[in-house]
């Protein structure tokens, strides 16, 4: 186990070779990475997930709740949440507005990936009414049971 310090380099082909841009985020390895427009989210082998502004080099948020390590983040493409999975077993879903954990769930296996899917959740409402309606008639004789 080593630790080596981790720097995120921006480069302009045009201009040159040479890093742009050059900012570093804590001491371990950053394992996950997801960005959008403006910001850059990162998680660590530590637990650690941050929020960067790739503007301008400096950390604007650390987000709490996660402890083990960070493996996969996800952002969602029209609501302002930050999904994480990690080594602890738990699913994470950050809010980006409020900065807290909306909902926190644990699974059963060791998680390596998160994804968000655009496809709408569909309820299925069934009222008891329609239940009672499927079922079919028997016809038999009902039996009398005593009570003793």
């Amino acid at each position: 186990w080593y630790q080596r310090r981790v720097r995120d380099r921006q480069y302009d082909i045009r201009d040159k070779r040479r890093p742009i841009l050059e900012k570093t985020w804590e001491e371990l390895p950053i394992l996950s990475l997801v960005a959008n427009n403006t910001n850059c989210y990162m998680g660590n082998g530590k637990g650690d997930i941050g929020r960067i502004d790739i503007r301008n080099p400096k950390e604007i948020h650390k987000f709490k709740g996660a402890v083990g390590s960070v493996r996969s983040l996800a952002l969602h493409a029209k609501e302002p949440y930050l999904a994480s999975v990690g080594l602890d077993r738990h699913l994470r879903v950050h809010n980006l507005v409020t900065r807290e954990v909306e909902h926190k769930f644990y699974l059963k296996n060791k998680l390596n990936c998160v994804v968000f899917t655009g496809e709408a959740v569909k309820e299925k409402v069934e009222d008891d009414e329609d239940i009672w309606d499927q079922l079919e008639e028997t016809g038999g004789k009902r039996r009398k049971v005593d009570d003793e």
